[in-house]
Formats: structure tokens, sequence, C-alpha cells
């Protein structure tokens, strides 16, 4: 009897060593998993980014009809930042965009006025008497220019006119 108990013990032992070892296993294997998801992450923003520039994106302004526009006008980036080419700025957003010496870009809506610079981050809101600088921003994206266009980061409309941007991805629709 003393035996069959010792031999139940050392076997419960081992089945908890077993079990130990095991839960030890998943949980690196589980953490190998997540540091690999973190990874696949990185490519995540142009897989969605490339998704949602295939689809086409609808862009709804100030509460107007949604407006599908083509992927030569409003795209995301890799980075899913919002770029929107000058002319639907000028029709959509009721904004002037002027640009001057190829890289300065004045918006103006209102009494607010933008300064940005093509390849540059920096915003600044100017106070509509004398241009002065009123505040500074740096912007996640750049404005660029693609294909002869030039495209200027939603980011600048939200932080600079206080629009507010959602995303609706089931209808593939910007919210301004």
């Amino acid at each position: 009897m003393k035996k069959a108990f010792t031999l139940a013990i050392i076997g419960a032992a081992l089945l908890i060593g077993v079990l130990f070892g095991i839960s030890r296993i998943r949980t690196v294997a589980y953490t190998e998993k997540s540091e690999a998801a973190v990874i696949d992450n990185r490519f995540w923003n142009t897989a969605q980014a490339n998704g949602a520039n295939a689809a086409g994106i609808r862009l709804v302004v100030d509460e107007g009809d949604p407006v599908k526009e083509p992927a030569s006008k409003l795209y995301f980036d890799t980075d899913m930042a919002l770029m929107i080419e000058r002319s639907v700025i000028v029709e959509r957003f009721d904004c002037s965009v002027n640009v001057y010496d190829e890289n300065v870009i004045i918006l103006a809506k209102g009494s607010v006025r933008l300064s940005l610079e093509a390849g540059k981050k920096l915003m600044k809101v100017l106070n509509y008497d004398d241009d002065s600088t009123l505040k500074e921003t740096e912007l996640e994206t750049a404005v660029i220019y693609k294909n002869n266009s030039l495209y200027i980061p939603a980011q600048a409309l939200v932080e600079g006119f206080g629009y507010r941007q959602t995303w609706n991805q089931d209808a593939s629709t910007v919210i301004f």
C-alpha cells in the first residue's frame, strides 16, 4: 500500500511537472505569436490602406451627400493618413487653396488661414489681418506632390479648421 501511495505521489508530481511544462511551452508560444502579431501589425496599415483605396473612398463634408471620390483625388497613404487633393478641398470643404512658389500653400476658410509647405510637416495657423503665426502644429504626414497634383493631409483640416474626422469602414466613408 505504501508503494502504491508513493507511486501515486510520484505520478501526480510528474503530471504536475508535465502540465507546468506544457503550460510554459504554450506561454512561450503565445508570447512568440504575440510578438509576431506586433511585427505583422506594421504591415496592417498598408494592407488596410490598399483595401480602402481599391474599394474607393466616399467623402461626406458638413453633413452633405456622400460622394465617391476617385483614388486620384482622395487616398489613404501607407500610414493610414488620409490625403486629399487640392481641388477636393476647394470644392467639398469650401476653402481657398493658394500655392506660392510651387511649395508654400495657404488654405483659407472664413477667418482662419493655414500655411503649409510641400514636403514638410509643419503647419502654421496665421492671423488673418497680418499673417503673423498664432499657432504651429507638426502634422504626422507632409504635404506632397504626387502625379502633378498637390495632396494635403486631412489632419491639417482637422487641426486647423476644427473639423472632426471619422472613418466608417463598412461604408468606406470618411466623414467630416
